[in-house]
């Protein structure tokens, strides 16, 4: 029986494994997501062929490629990437091409209203060089007062691994204010994050591609950015398979499904060679190219390592300090039967084991944001929740709290109920049976409860990164700045984050034995 079993099983995984043979795969950058989706309908519907769509950031989908992702045609937001791969040999040259252009726009939300910021910025835009800008300033014609930029959260993405942050911060850096701003600013980890971060108005302004315009509700656009300001905006689109080269065709057939979205389609959809040779020489000889910004992390990684790990471990020092004053005061709650409503409570502090994280935090996300009474009433106090350690601490206490009291509960479950008679027949109150009888005769459970806590807080990511961001400096736990050097391609330094992780998860699990068999 047992045998038919697995192999029931193994044949199970096999076959959820397999592909298709009419099943095409494609990797879509975030923000070429809908107008592809759209024009795959009207493709599956006219060829009778399944597609798959796997959508992220570049950087991200350029990382599964490297690691032998099976794809047919993969749409990149940035052109180095691709040029990456082809280097690599993954992607042959002739199979590349670069029709589809975008640009950038400065959007706030609608509850944002700074008349004087928007005609700074329109004033800078007008200006033809960053040295004119400077000299203005030099000599006492100031352009703009920099203190208007000192209280403005702006999200932009990640500028390290998402083209629209390297766009977006070369435009900030062109324009000469990226130092004044680089404190506030709030790094999404895809276009789509940073368009959630503005919309959900937990930012003032952000700056997203013209493509994603039409998809605002709760934002409006302030200005399209000058195309002069930062680089280029072409999407590589890279056909691996003969299938992907049939599909890139029928793709960019659909010119008018692009121009509803603002893009922009060239006729000329065949491969420039010399493009891909030279198509960053232009733009990305300065500072700010992807290469070198990453090769500037590399040289502060132990910088960053040590303060992600002080981050992590004051997130989950305070989160499991106030779990387990929580967790205390319900056992103290179930054990004297103070609260009637038991069950109730037990339902809703069990919630946060079988949610998956991004809807704890998107559910976090919702109650704090500044759209809503609470949100706006404690932003009004001057607390910040969303894109703060404290945020971070929110979530952590949510996500320990059921863990922690689970553990205690039970072990307080296991006392022997005559002694705790015992205790009240000589006397005592029922704080001194709590502390002088039961918290004792549940060490082990309370140990082992603060050292799951421990590790659960430790190595939160999902809800974490929705609610406080991947901050440098702020917000970036370990567990983020992994996902960092992942992302980034920094293999070294991801390794050396993972040992430390695998250390610190060795040490809890040595402590977790220890006093849950005792």
């Amino acid at each position: 029986m047992l045998k038919k079993v697995v192999f029931l099983f193994i044949l199970i995984i096999l076959l959820t494994s397999c592909k298709r043979n009419d099943e095409i795969t494609i990797s879509v950058a975030s923000s070429l997501y809908e107008p592809i989706s759209e024009i795959i309908k009207i493709y599956e519907k006219e060829f009778d062929k399944k597609v798959i769509v796997n959508s992220g950031s570049s950087g991200t989908l350029k990382k599964q490629i490297e690691n032998g992702a099976e794809i047919d045609v993969f749409f990149s937001a940035n052109e180095s990437y691709v040029k990456d791969l082809v280097n690599k040999n993954i992607i042959q040259k002739q199979n590349v091409y670069y029709p589809i252009s975008n640009s950038l726009v400065l959007i706030k939300n609608k509850n944002y209203i700074n008349e004087s910021l928007k005609k700074t910025l329109s004033e800078i835009n007008k200006s033809n060089k960053k040295n004119e800008l400077n000299d203005n300033i030099e000599n006492g014609n100031k352009v703009y007062d920099k203190s208007i930029f000192e209280d403005i959260k702006i999200s932009i993405g990640e500028s390290s691994t998402v083209p629209l942050g390297i766009y977006s911060k070369e435009y900030l850096e062109n324009i000469d204010i990226f130092e004044n701003i680089k404190y506030n600013i709030i790094y999404g980890k895809d276009a789509s994050s940073v368009k959630n971060y503005v919309e959900s108005f937990n930012v003032d302004i952000g700056i997203i591609y013209k493509s994603d315009v039409g998809s605002l509700k709760n934002s409006e656009v302030v200005f399209e950015i000058p195309k002069d300001k930062h680089r280029i905006i072409r999407y590589s689109i890279a056909s691996v398979s003969e299938e992907g080269k049939e599909l890139v065709k029928f793709v960019l057939k659909n010119k008018e499904v692009f121009e509803k979205y603002n893009l922009n389609v060239s006729e000329d959809i065949y491969t420039n060679e010399n493009l891909l040779e030279n198509n960053l020489d232009e733009k990305t000889s300065n500072k700010n190219s992807l290469n070198e910004q990453i090769l500037l992390d590399k040289n502060v990684n132990k910088k960053m390592i040590i303060n992600s790990l002080f981050i992590s471990f004051f997130i989950t020092t305070v989160s499991v300090f106030i779990s387990f004053l929580l967790a205390l005061f319900k056992s103290y709650n179930y054990i004297f039967r103070i609260n009637k409503k038991e069950n109730i409570f037990e339902t809703l502090s069990l919630l946060p084991v079988f949610l998956p994280p991004s809807a704890i935090g998107y559910i976090i996300l919702i109650l704090f944001s500044k759209n809503n009474i609470i949100g706006k009433a404690i932003s009004d106090f001057g607390i910040e929740i969303i894109f703060s350690k404290l945020g971070a601490i929110i979530v952590s206490v949510i996500v320990t709290f059921s863990i922690m009291y689970s553990s205690i509960k039970n072990s307080v479950k296991s006392i022997n109920k005559e002694i705790l008679e015992a205790g009240e027949i000589c006397g005592a109150s029922k704080y001194q049976v709590f502390t002088k009888l039961i918290l004792p005769l549940s060490k082990n459970g309370i140990l082992t409860g603060i050292i799951l806590s421990v590790a659960r807080s430790f190595g939160e990511f999902g809800a974490t990164i929705l609610v406080a961001g991947n901050i440098k400096g702020k917000t970036q736990t370990l567990p983020m700045l992994l996902y960092f050097y992942i992302e980034t391609n920094q293999t070294k330094n991801a390794f050396i984050v993972l040992s430390i992780i695998i250390f610190i998860s060795i040490f809890m699990i040595s402590l977790y034995k220890k006093f849950s068999e005792e």
